[in-house]
């Protein structure tokens, strides 16, 4: 999501998404990779939101914008 000039949200449009899961007794390991391209002009600065059940746990992040990649600890 990314506000315009006059400070309103926009959603960046996603392009392609790819999910892989494994179940292993009472528990998945699920991968998702989404791609999002910013289609304006100029570079913009956007809020990454995913929405999780409670019981959830996220163990690895990965933000790749250009050439770089950004890992969350």
């Amino acid at each position: 999501m990314l506000r315009n000039q006059q400070n309103q949200q926009q959603l960046i449009p996603l392009k392609r998404v790819n999910v892989t899961a494994t179940i292993r007794s009472f528990a998945a390991d699920v991968s998702i990779t989404q791609l999002f391209r910013n289609e304006e002009t100029t570079p913009i600065e956007a809020v990454y939101c995913f929405p999780i059940e409670e019981q959830a746990a996220i163990y690895s992040f990965i933000a790749r914008i250009d050439d770089r990649e950004i890992t969350a600890q």
